[in-house]
């Protein structure tokens, strides 16, 4: 399974961004969502930029994902 995952855009150039969330930073490619605003927050899905997110979809996002690593840690999940 893939995920896309959120981060924060900290620095553009005309189609590469750098962005970085949770101690991860990452160089995206964003030419599908063009040049953004630092401190805006693109959901990235293999070295892509695919979607520009809402403070609150980043965070949601961001808290699912943290609750999957956490139940990941702990052991399978049982359905």
């Amino acid at each position: 399974m893939c995920i896309g995952i959120p981060l924060q855009l900290i620095e553009c150039e005309e189609q590469t961004a750098i962005c970085e969330a949770g101690g991860r930073r990452e160089r995206l490619n964003i030419v599908l969502v063009g040049p953004q605003a630092v401190g805006t927050w693109l959901l990235a899905y293999q070295g892509s930029a695919i979607r520009v997110l809402t403070g609150d979809e980043a965070l949601q996002s961001r808290a699912a994902l943290a609750a999957l690593t956490k139940r990941m840690r702990v052991g399978t999940i049982v359905s």
